[in-house]
């Protein structure tokens, strides 16, 4: 497989993309974050054209779907 870099910029703040991994169509990084607490979230997502589709895992507070579309 590959790797990426990058960064994510949101509401809360920004952080860098560590471990992007890229398998095929899939996606896989991590975030450390610290707004609103420490903790670090778990991304994959797979890739279909211009759309990314996926889930981040938020440790205790579980799992949210995560979509993107290429600018």
């Amino acid at each position: 497989g590959d790797s990426f870099t990058g960064s994510f910029n949101g509401g809360l703040g920004s952080a860098e993309i560590t471990d992007g991994k890229v398998s095929g169509d899939t996606l896989s990084w991590t975030l450390d974050i610290s707004v609103p607490m420490p903790m670090t979230l778990t991304c994959e997502a797979t890739v279909d054209g211009d759309s990314l589709n996926g889930t981040v895992t938020a440790g205790v507070f579980g799992s949210f779907p995560i979509t993107g579309t290429r600018a």
